[in-house]
């Protein structure tokens, strides 16, 4: 009785703790957001103080850039006719500003510097697709269960 009580307490406590709200980037001003990457890439890298501000500066730019295409975007969904062209215009927009980023990168940092901060910003991007992927997984998931019990309701109302 005294394991069953404990894997009981063991299992909510997990619960509890899962439960917790995530405390992510979205929570954060675009300042704070620059600060911490600014001082992640400065220990990754050994930066200096000056290549380290003019980091935070280049990604302060890019974060703003990105809320203004998003605002966008968001403007452009409430009348979305021509979903298609501007889905790739807004792929276009951030391809543009990720190269723009890249480019002060490059300006900023040196050859070794920049070499591995590429190696670096490649493996984030990696998980980054790969964390959107299981979203992507997850909203499908979602979305045939909603439609499986969409046609069980289909199929429970022909028989009243």
């Amino acid at each position: 009785m005294k394991k069953y009580s404990l894997l009981l307490v063991m299992v909510f406590m997990t619960m509890v703790a899962f439960a917790q709200e995530k405390k992510g980037w979205e929570k954060k001003s675009s300042d704070e957001m620059a600060m911490i990457y600014a001082e992640k890439v400065s220990s990754k890298l050994s930066l200096t103080a000056e290549q380290k501000e003019k980091i935070k500066e280049a990604q302060m730019k890019r974060l703003e850039d990105q809320k203004e295409l998003m605002a966008k975007r968001k403007d452009q969904m409430a009348d979305a006719e021509d979903m298609a062209d501007e889905t790739a215009d807004m792929k276009e927009k951030r391809m543009k500003i990720q190269e723009g980023f890249k480019d002060d990168m490059q300006s900023i940092l040196n050859e070794e510097q920049y070499a591995k901060w590429e190696n670096m910003h490649q493996e984030e991007m990696k998980m980054m697709k790969g964390k959107h992927k299981g979203d992507k997984m997850k909203m499908h998931k979602m979305k045939d269960q909603k439609m499986e019990s969409e046609d069980s309701d289909d199929d429970n109302s022909s028989w009243k």
